[in-house]
């Protein structure tokens, strides 16, 4: 029986006005292996996704009904540090897993790109898809063709995510952005998310002071999320680049310094986990284990 490892970052996207076209891979990880079995069997998972209708199996069966073939079952085990709905690309891992170790087992099919856009279509725009796939920063235009352009980062940054106990739902987090914005909010937003890459390449934490701000999504999310305020007075004082993680609820900043003691001390009514990551580099890999 063939058996891989297939393993994929978490991301995170926006990074406030970058909206649904910016993302960043962290060092953060779910890990897959998949095994070629008479019946399908799943290790590690919570019993609502332990079958064949889960995202990795969905995406699986994707790539092979655009290769014309018939999926078989297999043995899924899955070693998850990435929080399901918490903004850090859970969905992602889940999606690039499946098509990555399908693609495999199809002797290699699809090329990237075309991975990419089969990830996209259950997706739904690449923001997520792209980084944990390619690593790194990733710029993403989402049309007919995807376009994704990797991005350096400086490696003095330090991305800090505060993860809270509680969820919050793509579908949620989508619904209370208004259906239309100005002109004015348009261009405020653009000519914040064009400087991003750059800033993140020189590691300049100023520039990202201003450009993390955006008009677009992050006012009408951060009243979902309990404790955002005090994050972002926080934030404010020591002048740290602050932005939702994705649709939230995981805050990001961005600093060179461990901000971890501090956060721990400040007054939250919810529970709250604090990580340092780096950013992912390679993106999604795989070992063939036999």
């Amino acid at each position: 029986m063939k058996k891989i490892k297939v393993r994929v970052p978490g991301t995170t996207a926006n990074l406030g006005p970058g909206f649904d076209c910016l993302g960043l891979a962290l060092t953060i990880y779910n890990t897959f292996t998949f095994e070629e079995n008479f019946q399908w069997k799943f290790i590690n998972f919570e019993e609502k996704y332990a079958n064949d209708m889960n995202l990795i199996v969905r995406s699986m069966r994707k790539v092979y009904e655009k290769a014309n073939k018939q999926l078989h079952p297999f043995t899924i085990s899955i070693d998850e540090q990435v929080p399901i709905s918490r903004g850090l690309g859970s969905s992602a891992t889940c999606i690039i897993g499946g098509i990555v170790a399908a693609n495999h087992f199809l002797n290699y099919c699809f090329n990237e790109q075309e991975m990419i856009k089969i990830a996209t279509e259950i997706e739904g725009h690449p923001d997520n898809i792209a980084p944990a796939f390619f690593g790194s920063l990733v710029s993403s235009v989402n049309g007919e063709e995807i376009i994704t352009v990797k991005h350096n980062i400086d490696e003095s940054l330090r991305f800090i995510v505060a993860i809270p106990d509680f969820s919050l739902s793509t579908k949620e987090a989508r619904e209370v952005i208004p259906s239309k914005i100005s002109y004015a909010d348009a261009i405020y937003n653009m000519s914040r998310a064009i400087n991003i890459p750059k800033a993140l390449e020189n590691g300049d934490l100023e520039m990202l002071l201003s450009l993390m701000k955006d008009k677009m999504h992050q006012p009408f999310r951060f009243p979902l999320i309990k404790d955002a305020d005090v994050f972002m007075r926080f934030a404010e004082e020591k002048r740290i680049p602050f932005c939702l993680s994705g649709s939230g609820s995981t805050l990001l900043m961005i600093t060179k310094t461990n901000l971890i003691p501090e956060l721990q001390k400040l007054a939250v009514t919810a529970n709250w986990r604090f990580l340092e990551l780096k950013p992912d580099i390679k993106g999604t890999t795989l070992e063939v284990l036999s």
